[in-house]
């Protein structure tokens, strides 16, 4: 826990100093680190050439220390990014030029800020930008060289004593080290980092096309079923004869169906627009009871058809927290299921009561006249949200399952031994 605790900490730290990396790119976090760690740097140097009597150095020391704060301002506060970083490599590598004539030449200090310069610009600019750096670099270390080699008078050492100049060069050098390392750390954490989010969202990628599969593959099968039975009988109307009675018949089970299918084609537009957003829904106090009679009385005229009988047990308002529209798409639902899966001349019956500080809804249909392992093995796949789709009725099932939970309550599925099918409801009181 404490390494949990440590860890959060420090990247909180460094999104305060390097920026956000939902507000700034790699490159520009990693500017970010080597302005801001260069500045405190560079201010122990000017405390050290202060001390020593280089004089020369410190004021370069002080304004390379001056053009780094207000690089670090102008990049992480006014997100200027890049005009900064080229007008600071720039300066940094005439105020170093200028230091190699004060500081000893090639036997001073000098050379080795310069490479630590070229590294970590090579570390933060665009990569079309390499060419540019690399070529000012090598000239400006040849220039020096060759304006040594022919006029070395024009080099001045400033060092007080020989332990100065060996304490100097040692300083520099491990200041140098310390900028390149800061900076591959910087770079390697931030890779790691943005490595995950990455793979997190190829992860989440990967289960939205899964999600999309499973919705493309439970919507041609529940459509495949009225499809076909209007198919059927635009059939008879077609090519038999028929009388008016029986084309009656057959234009209201044409209804039926049309208007069933539409029902799933509503439902299928709203699940999968809410899909990941059900955290989004507005809650209010619904009474269940009155949402289970609305919802019956729709499925009325086809439970009739069937000769099925919906058995409503519930008179007493029954509050919850939850959204009524939400609520009685998850009921429709139930109740479309167990019409579908009902023999002729069964029943239907639907309860709410009040359990705990939970309410319930039941809707328990008296089955189709399959066995027992039948319907058992239905409830065991319902029960596996993974296999939810596997359902015949999947689509409609898997939406309640899903709404349900997004609700803070729960549904589960019993089988009896006619193969009749109970699902019951759990949902919070208001």
């Amino acid at each position: 826990m404490i390494h949990t605790f440590t860890a959060l900490n420090l990247q909180h730290l460094l999104s305060k100093i390097v920026g956000n990396p939902k507000q700034f790119t790699l490159q520009h976090r990693l500017f970010n680190a080597f302005t801001f760690i260069g500045f405190v740097l560079v201010l122990g140097t000017l405390i050290f050439n202060s001390l020593s009597g280089l004089y020369y150095s410190a004021l370069i020391s002080l304004v390379a220390a001056v053009l780094l704060g207000a690089a670090y301002y102008q990049s992480t506060i006014k997100n200027r990014y890049l005009e900064t970083f080229v007008i600071m490599a720039v300066c940094l590598n005439l105020l170093l030029a200028i230091n190699y004539f004060y500081n000893a030449g090639v036997a001073g200090p000098t050379l080795f800020l310069l490479l630590g310069i070229y590294l970590a610009t090579m570390m933060i600019s665009p990569k079309h930008q390499y060419i540019f750096w690399t070529i000012l670099h090598n000239t400006l270390i040849i220039l020096l060289l060759i304006i040594e080699f022919n006029f070395p008078d024009s080099i001045k050492s400033t060092y007080t004593s020989r332990s100065i100049y060996f304490l100097d060069n040692l300083i520099t050098y491990l200041v140098v080290s310390l900028l390149v390392a800061a900076g591959v750390i910087t770079f390697v954490f931030h890779y790691t980092v943005e490595r995950k989010t990455v793979e997190k969202q190829s992860k989440l990628l990967g289960l939205l096309n899964d999600e999309k599969i499973r919705l493309i593959s439970i919507l041609s099968h529940d459509l495949r079923s009225p499809i076909s039975g209007i198919q059927s009988y635009l059939d008879r109307l077609f090519y038999e004869s028929l009388t008016t009675e029986e084309k009656e018949i057959i234009e209201q089970h044409l209804l039926d169906l049309t208007n069933r299918t539409q029902q799933l084609l509503n439902s299928v537009l709203h699940w999968s627009k809410d899909y990941y957003h059900v955290d989004q829904m507005q809650l209010s106090t619904v009474d269940l009871t009155k949402s289970l009679r609305h919802s019956s009385e729709l499925y009325t005229h086809l439970a009739q058809h069937k000769r099925i009988k919906l058995v409503l047990n519930s008179s007493s308002p029954l509050h919850i927290i939850s959204n009524e529209a939400i609520t009685q798409l998850i009921i429709r639902n139930l109740i479309d299921n167990a019409i579908k899966f009902t023999k002729e001349g069964g029943e239907i019956h639907l309860k709410t009561r009040k359990e705990g500080k939970t309410a319930l809804i039941s809707v328990a249909d008296s089955g189709s006249g399959e066995s027992q392992s039948v319907a058992e093995k239905i409830s065991k796949s319902f029960e596996n949200s993974a296999d939810t789709y596997r359902i015949n009725s999947g689509l409609g099932l898997m939406m309640c399952k899903q709404y349900t939970e997004a609700l803070g309550g729960s549904i589960h599925c019993n089988t009896n031994a006619l193969g009749g099918t109970t699902f019951v409801v759990r949902l919070p009181l208001s």
